[in-house]
């Protein structure tokens, strides 16, 4: 009878489940008392650096599958299905038994331009624009030699020089940003309009090797001819 009742009660549970779209996911296990096994996954668009995992064992078997197209998680039943391209056939993995920990970001809709932080997810949304901010810093200001060498560089401690410790040379720092797109690429006079002045534009800077993001339809840096046929097809259609 405890057997039948434990069957309908596990049949029940899958009914209730349901999958949460997920950003990533990372389970540790052991196996065999100590000996540890991470395993990740993510989708394609995102990077393992945004998310913080589970610790695993010292000498742990450590997977991961970076590029998941769909990914989902069942909190109930502890299944993974994720597939690889769009369409592609799903994959199902259990992390039911002898986990130490898991962790999964749920999807929460798009974020605001200005919440994002890497370049690709910024160029994958049409509404938003990366903005190139590189500035030269001196390293004479910098009194560690750790920070001196993590930020590349020179870190110099002798008698040749004005200096007997010192850091020196310049170093690069990206305050690169993302955000909302003013006006509509394609747009390149900002008359509201996608028109042949726009075509005529977008080739002159085709022609003169010039670089104008409204120009950039592809998102791929670089304005050329492939661009020009998106605006064509845009107009026409």
């Amino acid at each position: 009878m405890n057997k039948y009742l434990l069957i309908i009660v596990s049949c029940f549970n899958m009914l209730l489940s349901e999958y949460l779209d997920i950003q990533f996911a990372s389970f540790s296990y052991t196996i065999g008392g100590s000996y540890g096994s991470c395993v990740k996954f993510k989708k394609a668009e995102y990077a393992f650096s945004q998310f913080n995992e589970c610790s695993c064992a010292w000498a742990a078997n450590d997977s991961s599958y970076p590029n998941c197209y769909d990914l989902f998680y069942d909190p109930q039943t502890k299944i993974i299905k994720y597939n690889l391209s769009e369409g592609g056939e799903y994959i199902y993995r259990n992390f039911s038994n002898d986990y130490t920990c898991h962790i999964y970001e749920e999807e929460t809709g798009p974020l605001e331009c200005t919440e994002i932080d890497y370049e690709l997810q910024c160029s994958q949304n049409s509404e938003c624009n990366w903005f190139e901010n590189i500035e030269l810093e001196s390293c004479n200001d910098i009194n560690s030699q750790q920070q001196c060498n993590a930020v590349g560089c020179n870190w110099y401690n002798g008698n040749y020089y004005a200096c007997s410790i010192c850091c020196w040379g310049e170093y690069e720092v990206d305050n690169s940003y993302c955000e909302e797109t003013e006006y509509q690429l394609g747009d390149l006079n900002q008359d509201n309009l996608i028109n042949v002045q726009d075509i005529i534009i977008t080739m002159n800077l085709v022609l003169n090797d010039n670089y104008e993001t409204l120009a950039d339809i592809n998102n791929d840096n670089i304005v050329n001819i492939l661009d020009i046929v998106i605006i064509v097809d845009i107009i026409l259609n």
